[in-house]
């Protein structure tokens, strides 16, 4: 590294991509989903009352695809949290849905446990 450093070759700045207009679009979605999800956090603190998310009574029904599984089931975890859900009782409501949406059952328990952990119990 030192000797390539020590004499240094000229190249041209390679011309940036063109605008990928879906990626584009896709980006705003989800910085608009994440922004609805931050005011309805803040609301429901204002509240100071907790508040069952759609998400995480449909992560108890219908599990989540691979990719969104950890993801989701810590974030359920995490609302149940809100209401001082004991880990026993977050077991019992989110485990048989992780395990069909295919998480090994040590994996599951332990993001559980991350999501009834987490920092003031919201996300």
């Amino acid at each position: 590294i030192q000797q390539r450093a020590a004499a240094p070759e000229a190249f041209e700045i390679p011309t940036p991509p063109k605008r990928n207009e879906k990626a584009a679009n896709d980006w705003a979605d989800a910085a608009t989903a994440v922004d609805r999800q931050r005011d309805a956090q803040a609301e429901r603190q204002q509240k100071g009352t907790p508040t069952l998310n759609r998400s995480t009574l449909e992560f108890i029904r219908e599990g989540a695809p691979e990719g969104e599984r950890n993801n989701r089931l810590f974030i359920a975890a995490a609302n149940l949290a809100e209401f001082g859900c004991s880990p026993e009782l977050a077991e019992e409501l989110l485990m048989e849905a992780a395990l069909d949406s295919g998480l090994p059952p040590s994996e599951a328990r332990r993001t559980i446990q991350n999501g009834l952990n987490h920092e003031g119990g919201n996300v």
